[in-house]
């Protein structure tokens, strides 16, 4: 079965106060357009591939995202999610160093509100 390519509206649907963090180097105000997205839901976008690449030599941009994905909506506390990722990975200190850098950085993500 062949697969259409006609593009997916990942906002359509989605709640007045929905939170969108898109992975791309491209800035809020495109990326919300995009999507259509209303005034009231907030979109940021984070680079987290680049990041990743930086922090790791390739492209695995979760630790990344999940930081991104926090800072966006203030689920846990940016120590707590660190503390985390020091549990989940233990004695991988070094790796673990890299995601931890990974979080901090992409918690710098640019967005918000329309405006």
């Amino acid at each position: 079965m062949r697969r259409s390519s006609t593009p997916i509206n990942v906002a359509e649907g989605a709640k007045d106060d929905a939170v969108f963090v898109i992975n791309t180097s491209k800035d809020p105000k495109t990326v919300r357009e995009k999507l259509k997205a209303k005034p009231s839901q907030k979109v940021f976008t984070v680079d987290a591939t680049k990041i990743s690449i930086e922090c790791f030599g390739r492209p695995m941009p979760n630790s990344s995202m999940l930081g991104a994905v926090n800072k966006a909506t203030g689920i846990v506390s940016m120590q707590v999610l660190l503390d985390d990722v020091k549990n989940s990975f233990g004695k991988e200190v070094r790796a673990e160093d890299h995601r931890r850098q990974s979080c901090r950085r992409a918690a710098r993500i640019r967005g918000g509100k329309a405006g």
